[in-house]
């Protein structure tokens, strides 16, 4: 007996060695496959016979990653291959399918996807959630009365799963269609007793504002789900009220009973719409959570105050400036102050002014460009501050409290655009492009070479603003003064410099052409190096996690390597260069998200290169990790995480990874706090 069960061992054991050398063996194959997907993706390039030869594929991996490239790159001349998917013989890629064609929004598909949806062919709900969420960013009427007969039950197909799936989908999705949009469908589920759809309902209607539902919103604010009863409180708003002929007292009272309500969020989101309601008397109700034990409820409150126009906010305002808070609710006391009381402000500011910690005097900078009517003076001195990150902020200050060519700002702009900081000369080309004037050409000149030595292009764009701006006027002699520059101007090496042309500059761009394919700087190595790690092995490596330690605790983060390889693969090569190490939470926004990665901390910065973006159809749910970005294809380092759901956000910046552990940590953070390390 026991040398049998010993030959059993010995051949189970051999049995598992085969299969692990067949699985390693499909591994390879996959990797070879997968590796030129992702850098044809990566370099932004459509290859019709790459992509057709992995559609074929049989293995399901592949075909899945070049679905999601095809969507990405966003080639019309890629319709077809998506519309075939979207009868994969697996039926979990044709979720895949309906994404990609979302992506492309093109409205010749929305046939192939309503069809899809109609015939009796099986699909999973997640494919009929893909499928009416691409129906809806198409948009139009026709999507419009798609989703009213998936609301109604009438459409689409027979069974009731896939009814249901659809309508869901309908409703949280139903926002995006706009003018389009089945109100009379979606109002049927304001009385839903499905949590989820009814929260949804009161989302997707909130967003549209009409009139006709501003009623209804009210009753969403006695709601016993938290996520409805926000969604009431953020609609309902000083013009939306006003639109609906509702009393403006009665609404900002109903708001105000929220100020107090048990959940951190539905007290951000009342405060919030609080503090559109002008000439209300709304500070006694915002002047309590000034002491809110979280601290970005607070720091909503102080907003708020500052916004709202009542003066019975400020002796609040003071009492936070002359306690020690955190910085964020003191910055929000600040700002507030120069918009309600500039006496009362002025007598403050100077220790703002003087402060040690830059982000100090930003703040300054930040608040005397809210004082009515805008005080130049005091700018004018903080653009002689030692740190270039104040300096920035005060020109912008300027900039924004001004429209036009205003006289001050252009010779203070002028004068900077031969800054060493790429930031300030990004702000003075700006404003120098407000003149369109003929005279800047030479300094914009400069300004161009110099911009070949920043680490972002945030400079070297707006200098070909401020020079498009000239080439655009209806003067012909301030046209043709920009022809040297057009002519002279080498193919610049930046893709995003290049798009730029493409997007605003035809005649520059027809120079630099062509826009692609992008130099990468990555080898077909580097491809199969991701591919192996993040696509291939289904295991512990395509989901890594990272820890961030804070003050007030550790956050675990789990990175989605499958939906996201390059992506992630950047991230941990600057978590592992301890790139973000004694970095700071530099914007949060309450309720909403918390950002962080910049590593000059006025959310200018970046790592000195740009990612390609991975969108994918990860949602937007509270504690998700996405990319920060100032554009398509702009992100670097900078990346974010959502306190509370934010579906505008899908479709449009990489999610790569969620929170799966300090989620109280987090909702804890507020702006300026400091990150310790992030590590693996």
């Amino acid at each position: 007996m026991t040398g049998i069960r010993s030959s059993a061992v010995v051949l189970s054991a051999l049995a598992m060695l085969t299969l692990a050398g067949r699985l390693a063996a499909q591994s390879e194959a996959a990797v070879e496959q997968l590796a030129p997907i992702l850098m044809a993706e990566d370099r932004r390039e459509y290859n019709p016979g790459l992509f057709e030869r992995a559609m074929g594929q049989p293995d399901p991996l592949v075909r899945k990653v070049a679905l999601r490239a095809m969507g990405r790159l966003r080639i019309q001349e890629s319709e077809p291959l998506l519309i075939a998917a979207l009868r994969d013989r697996d039926s979990t890629l044709v979720p895949e399918a309906a994404f990609a064609l979302g992506q492309l929004a093109d409205s010749a598909t929305l046939s192939a996807l309503t069809d899809r949806l109609a015939d009796n062919a099986y699909l999973l709900p997640q494919a009929v959630t893909e499928i009416v969420t691409a129906i809806v960013k198409i948009g139009g009427p026709r999507a419009g009365t798609a989703c009213e007969a998936a609301l109604s039950r009438g459409g689409f197909a027979a069974d009731s799963v896939r009814l249901g799936a659809a309508a869901r989908a309908c409703v949280v999705e139903g926002w995006r269609l706009g003018r389009s949009a089945p109100i009379d469908g979606l109002r049927r589920y304001f009385a839903s007793a499905d949590v989820g759809l009814r929260a949804a309902t009161y989302y997707s209607i909130g967003r549209l504002h009409l009139p006709a539902d501003a009623t209804q919103m009210l009753t969403g604010l006695r709601d016993d789900n938290r996520f409805a009863k926000g969604a009431a409180a953020r609609a309902l708003t000083e013009p939306y009220a006003d639109s609906a002929g509702l009393d403006r007292v009665s609404v900002s009272r109903q708001l105000g009973q929220l100020v107090s309500d048990p959940d951190p969020s539905i007290r951000i989101q009342s405060i919030r719409a609080l503090a559109t309601f002008k000439g209300q008397p709304v500070a006694a109700m915002l002047t309590p959570a000034l002491d809110d034990q979280v601290p970005n409820v607070a720091v909503a409150a102080a907003d708020a105050i500052g916004l709202s126009g009542d003066t019975a906010g400020v002796r609040g305002l003071l009492r936070v400036l002359d306690g020690k808070g955190p910085f964020a609710i003191r910055r929000a006391a600040l700002v507030g102050l120069a918009r309600l009381r500039p006496d009362a402000f002025r007598q403050r500011v100077p220790a703002w002014m003087s402060g040690t910690d830059w982000r100090e005097r930003s703040a300054a900078a930040e608040a005397w460009g809210k004082v009515p009517p805008l005080e130049t003076e005091p700018l004018s001195r903080l653009l002689a501050d030692r740190d270039a990150r104040v300096i920035g902020a005060a020109l912008q200050s300027w900039s924004d409290g001004t429209s036009g060519p205003d006289p001050g700002l252009l010779v203070v702009a002028r004068r900077l655009l031969s800054s060493p900081d790429p930031v300030i000369r990004s702000i003075a080309a700006d404003a120098v492009a407000r003149a369109a004037d003929p005279a800047d050409l030479p300094a914009l000149k400069q300004a161009w070479t110099a911009s070949a030595r920043d680490s972002i292009t945030d400079a070297a764009s707006s200098i070909l603003g401020a020079v498009q701006a000239i080439s655009a006027s209806s003067d012909p002699g301030r046209r043709a003064a920009t022809s040297g520059f057009v002519e002279v101007v080498p193919r610049p090496a930046e893709y995003l410099l290049r798009r730029w042309a493409a997007d605003h500059w035809p005649e520059l761009a027809e120079r630099w052409a062509p826009i692609e394919p992008v130099e990468t700087r990555r080898t077909l190595q580097d491809y199969r190096d991701a591919a192996q790690l993040f696509l291939a092995q289904n295991g512990p490596n395509s989901l890594p996690h990272v820890f961030i330690e804070t003050a007030k605790g550790k956050i675990e983060l789990e990175l989605a390597g499958s939906d996201a390889p390059l992506t992630v693969a950047n991230f941990l090569r600057l978590v592992d260069r301890h790139y973000f190490d004694n970095q700071r939470w530099h914007r949060v926004v309450p309720d909403f998200v918390a950002q962080a990665g910049d590593p000059r901390g006025d959310g200018w910065g970046g790592p000195g290169w740009a990612i390609r973006d991975e969108v994918n159809p990860i949602r937007y749910d509270p504690f998700v990790l996405g990319m920060a970005l100032s554009g398509p294809e702009t992100g670097g380092s900078q990346w974010f995480i959502t306190l509370a759901p934010a579906p505008h956000l899908d479709g449009i910046y990489t999610v790569f990874g969620k929170v799966v552990n300090g989620q109280g940590v987090l909702l804890r953070l507020s702006q300026g706090e400091l990150i310790t390390s992030i590590h693996r």
